[in-house]
């Protein structure tokens, strides 16, 4: 999970700009631009104050329907005239096109934090679409306290835990066995209780440390191969010390955990060689 920042364009920016392709509409965006400015104004303050479950008091205006706002979101924000800016919302501010939730997969699609059908007057509001990877997206649908990329930093905190472990149905437990991998979270990581929950839940929902564990399978494996082949176990933690060292990513990501966990095992040094 990571920090990102939203793309400097308001929600009545973007609704001013899309509302004109809707078909039958008889008053002019202007119209409603009191109340789509008080439904981001809402959001930014909730989410300030870390209420990001809230319900809100904003409702729809008289001539504004529910499907016109899904409307936009789908046929003319990511499907139509507005597919450009859709493209940066999902590249994020500093163009990094990561998943703000798994941070592995590329951001294809945009995660409503709010979602449209409770919140529509937040259907295109940029700061209430997460840039995310269509699986992050699908499986986090109705969860209301998650991590909010726009407003939650992990920064440097050590949130990460990583597990090896074999599987049953396989035999031996061994140095000669390559093991699986378990992700978890660590209990109160920060005294944050909130953000800590917020992570929590955002992590199980996702079901990160499965996706995790797949996409990382291979790395142990590569680290046994070269590892079997030397008797010292220096030169094994030289080896992955190395991958640490010349690897992009944060000290807290899931890559670097593992690694470190694998550098500090008991597998590593038992390895035969």
């Amino acid at each position: 999970m990571r920090h990102a920042e939203p793309i400097a364009l308001s929600n009545l920016d973007l609704f001013s700009r899309l509302y004109p392709r809707l078909r039958n509409t008889v008053d002019p965006a202007e119209t409603f631009a009191d109340e789509i400015r008080a439904a981001e104004a809402e959001y930014i303050e909730q989410c300030e104050r870390q209420n990001f479950g809230y319900d809100t008091r904003v409702t729809l205006p008289s001539g504004l329907l529910k499907t016109q706002m899904v409307s936009l979101y789908e046929s003319h924000l990511r499907g139509g005239s507005g597919r450009e800016v859709y493209d940066l919302i999902i590249e994020g501010e500093h163009g990094t096109n990561k998943c703000c939730y798994c941070n592995i997969r590329a951001a294809d699609t945009a995660d409503h934090y709010k979602e449209k059908a409770e919140h529509p007057l937040l259907a295109v509001c940029p700061r209430n679409l997460i840039p995310s990877c269509s699986k992050c997206n699908e499986k986090q649908k109705g969860v209301r306290e998650k991590f909010n990329p726009f407003y939650d930093d992990l920064g440097g905190a050590l949130w990460l835990r990583c597990t090896l472990e074999w599987a049953r149905h396989k035999r031996g437990m061994g140095p000669d066995t390559i093991p699986g991998m378990r992700f978890s979270v660590i209990p109160g990581f920060l005294p944050d209780t909130a953000l800590v929950g917020r992570v929590s839940a955002t992590f199980k929902a996702a079901n990160l440390s499965k996706r995790w564990a797949t996409e990382y399978a291979d790395v142990i494996g590569r680290i046994h191969r070269k590892a079997s082949k030397l008797s010292r176990q220096h030169d094994r933690k030289f080896i992955v010390d190395e991958m640490i060292q010349y690897d992009w990513q944060p000290p807290n990501s899931p890559y670097q955990v593992l690694l470190k966990t694998v550098r500090d095992s008991d597998w590593l040094r038992d390895l035969k060689g």
